[in-house]
């Protein structure tokens, strides 16, 4: 007897999908392909559990189930371990993308809610320096109103400070004569 080769996908097709003749030129047979999608989703790998999910085994059947050799023998030659690799690598990836996904809208949901809060910061911080001009300003006027009024009626304004013709003197009317005259 001629020993058996692995077959082999000859197309583009996903490692855990059934292989047919089409595939690699012979078909997996429907009942592996069951027990092979189980073992694909069991972790850690294990042919008897894959087996007991496949057939649906519960109670005392579930516990006296063994993987046979042949079982063995074909996860072998259709690649179960390779193929259920590859399954656990998609998954992945797959998560991974919608991982991402999720956390690039939680980001931008992030940064529109610190730009609203941004914008109403900055009216809010701008009614505030208004006001507070405002204030400032009103409260200027009004000690400056009780400055003001503080001042009695009858005193000039330039309290304190000389007259204005004292401090700047008129020049006085003389003849103009030089300290020395030119020598003819």
């Amino acid at each position: 007897m001629a020993p058996r080769t692995k077959p082999e996908p000859n197309v583009d097709v996903e490692p855990w999908e059934r292989w047919t003749r089409d595939v690699c030129g012979k078909d997996e047979p429907l009942r592996l392909h069951r027990i092979f999608i189980e073992y694909a989703k069991t972790n850690p790998r294990s042919l008897r559990v894959a087996l007991i999910r496949a057939a649906g085994l519960t109670g005392k059947a579930a516990r006296s189930a063994r993987a046979s050799g042949g079982l063995y023998r074909a996860s072998q030659y259709w690649s179960w371990r390779r193929r259920a690799d590859e399954w656990d690598k998609h998954n992945a990836r797959v998560e991974k993308a919608a991982f991402d996904a999720r956390r690039a809208a939680a980001r931008r949901r992030r940064l529109d809610q610190l730009d609203k809060l941004s914008d109403a910061l900055g009216l809010r911080l701008g009614e505030l320096a208004e006001k507070a001009t405002l204030e400032g300003l009103l409260k200027l006027h009004a000690a400056e109103q009780i400055e003001y009024t503080m001042l009695k009626e009858d005193e000039p304004d330039d309290v304190g400070l000389p007259a204005l013709e004292d401090r700047i003197k008129p020049p006085e009317a003389t003849d103009h004569k030089p300290d020395h005259e030119p020598e003819p």
